[in-house]
């Protein structure tokens, strides 16, 4: 087991030090306050953390061309470094040997002075540096925090000298943001020194036109702000923490928010990743993701459930232009394609194969395995009960809200790479995939071997006044109305029309399957007057009894008027 350097005369045993890189270095941007020629100015340099599998004698050694002062070491080792090692031990990473550095900023060398770091000014850059090198966490480079750490706790105060760090930091162009604490939550400084208090205020205000200034309380907002989801992600599955959460196997601490952070919803957030990479053309990003979560499977010995279905899903909801890149395939190796597959269990072999032929641009012809989201079937009440879970269920806001924006969403976010497309095949293609995007986004399972005829359905539906499909072919060869993002808007409000009716439908048949005969008259005839101004006359004049057993022709007939009134308003 890998010794703390903070420990006298420790060192990595001859066992771990093997299995440490040569070097590690974690790196986070610092701001300094510096006399130079009798006057207090600050620089933006680098606190960087190094370990190494040489042995060493000193714990924690200042190996830098900027000298820290022995009080400074000796409270980074009191304060700084058990908050790290606290996180990474819950985590099950044995914190490593440290050597600390501060590059020497450009204005010392010139003026040759001999500065010496002190003070809690670089508490904060210190616990990232050394929790970066720890998990392999990489940080933002363009962010720069300050503040003391709280000794008993994770909270955070602030330092001298802000003033003249926020000068320096808008001197930075590789600079965007600035953390820190809160200035005065206590009042104190506007009592002790009202000036100071004042100048600060003016300071932050002129630093926010430049710069974004982000107020941090907590090592847990300092973390949230520095590290990306793709950093913590990976870091989690190179340090083998990715299925850990906490109370499941990590005791309860003083940095619970910190550790939550880092562990909650990874594989949720692991998918999310994926998509914003592949989506943003970051090919390389998703190809990594990719390989170490296949390396981690493979080092737990464990398959994960539809890796390949919903691998297969993702890539084939992407624009066609986005999957026709040049080496965009392989996403994964085929040699660790064929280790993870050597460790599924005999039901999940086809998910396997199906993960292989993704991963070398193939897209399988298999059976989604995602389970149908269950729903509750109401309680027998009262007809007025029942018809109040109609209408909370079918009305106009809720069918907006649950089908209709996400389908807007979905629309208004993916990217049409040309009006016009002169190749049917990539027509097709494209129309597919942003089939297979609204249905990712809706939770429809659709089996991947339908998804083709399933969208060619759906375009043949909505050009079906002008002719079916031919019609949508020769709008994306011509684009006499706007081609594909007209294309693509009629596919939405047409999917838009079935979900929503269907839903109508589906509750509809459920609230009245409930009741016996005549409360289902009396039910669908309170139904048809509530929803008076939105149906037909001929339907309102009917006998409710006989539209019992027709609930699509209400459904339908609802959500057209619906679309009616939409459409109304569009012209306006």
């Amino acid at each position: 087991m890998i010794r703390r350097a903070l420990q006298d005369n420790a060192a990595p045993s001859a066992e771990s030090a093997d299995n440490l890189p040569a070097v590690a270095v974690g790196k986070a941007p610092l701001a300094l306050v510096v006399e130079i020629a009798g006057k207090m100015v600050a620089v933006v340099t680098t606190f960087t953390t190094h370990t190494t599998r040489l042995p060493t004698r000193k714990r924690l050694t200042g190996k830098s061309s900027l000298r820290l002062a022995s009080e400074t070491l000796a409270h980074l080792r009191a304060t700084v470094l058990p908050h790290a090692d606290q996180v990474a031990e819950s985590l099950g990473v044995p914190p490593l040997g440290l050597e600390l550095s501060v590059t020497k900023p450009a204005a010392t060398r010139v003026h040759e002075l001999d500065a010496v770091v002190s003070g809690t000014s670089l508490d904060v850059s210190a616990w990232l540096a050394v929790l970066s090198l720890y998990l392999a966490l990489p940080l933002s480079q363009d962010t720069v925090c300050t503040g003391a750490i709280e000794p008993t706790g994770d909270d955070l105060h602030p330092v001298q000298g802000l003033i003249e760090k926020l000068a320096a930091v808008r001197a930075m162009p590789s600079i965007r943001r600035f953390v820190c604490p809160p200035m005065d939550e206590d009042q104190s400084i506007g009592q002790l020194a009202p000036l100071l208090r004042q100048r600060t205020a003016e300071a932050l205000q002129e630093a926010a036109r430049d710069i974004e200034l982000v107020t941090a309380r907590s090592l847990a907002d300092v973390l949230r702000t520095c590290a990306t989801e793709d950093g913590m992600v990976t870091a989690a599955l190179c340090c083998g923490y990715f299925d850990q959460r906490l109370g499941d196997g990590i005791p309860p601490s003083a940095h619970d928010s910190v550790i939550r952070i880092l562990t909650e919803r990874l594989e949720e957030r692991f998918w999310e990743c994926l998509k914003a990479n592949l989506h943003a053309g970051r090919t390389s990003a998703a190809r990594a993701l990719l390989r170490h979560r296949a390396d981690y499977q493979i080092r737990v010995g464990r398959y994960p459930p539809q890796l390949g279905v919903d691998l297969a899903n993702l890539v084939r909801s992407l624009p066609p232009t986005i999957r026709r890149r040049q080496a965009f395939f392989p996403l994964i190796p085929a040699r660790l394609c064929f280790q993870l597959g050597q460790l599924a269990e005999a039901a999940q072999e086809r998910d396997a194969i199906t993960l292989t032929i993704t991963a070398s641009g193939r897209l399988p012809l298999v059976d989604s395995h995602r389970p149908a989201r269950r729903k509750a079937r109401p309680s027998r009440d009262a007809v007025e009960r029942h018809l109040q879970a109609v209408i909370s269920a079918i009305g106009a806001d809720t069918l907006a809200r649950e089908i209709g924006l996400p389908i807007d969403e979905v629309r208004l976010s993916y990217p049409v790479p040309s009006v016009i497309i002169e190749d049917r095949e990539l027509f097709q293609d494209a129309c597919t995939s942003f089939f297979v995007a609204l249905t990712e986004r809706l939770d429809v399972t659709t089996p991947t071997e339908f998804q083709t005829d399933d969208a060619n359905t759906l375009l043949a539906e909505a050009f079906a006044q002008e002719g079916g499909i031919d019609a949508a072919w020769e709008e994306a060869r011509f684009a006499l109305r706007g081609g594909m993002r007209f294309i693509l808007d009629r596919i939405s409000d047409t999917y838009k029309h079935k979900l929503q009716a269907a839903r109508v439908k589906r509750v509809l048949e459920q609230q009245l399957n409930q009741l016996d005969w005549t409360d289902r008259r009396a039910l669908m005839a309170c139904l048809l007057d509530r929803l008076g101004g939105h149906l037909p006359s001929e339907l309102r004049g009917m006998d409710p009894a006989r539209l019992v057993k027709h609930c699509d022709q209400v459904a339908w007939a609802y959500v057209s008027a619906m679309d009616r009134t939409v459409a109304m308003f569009r012209r306006y």
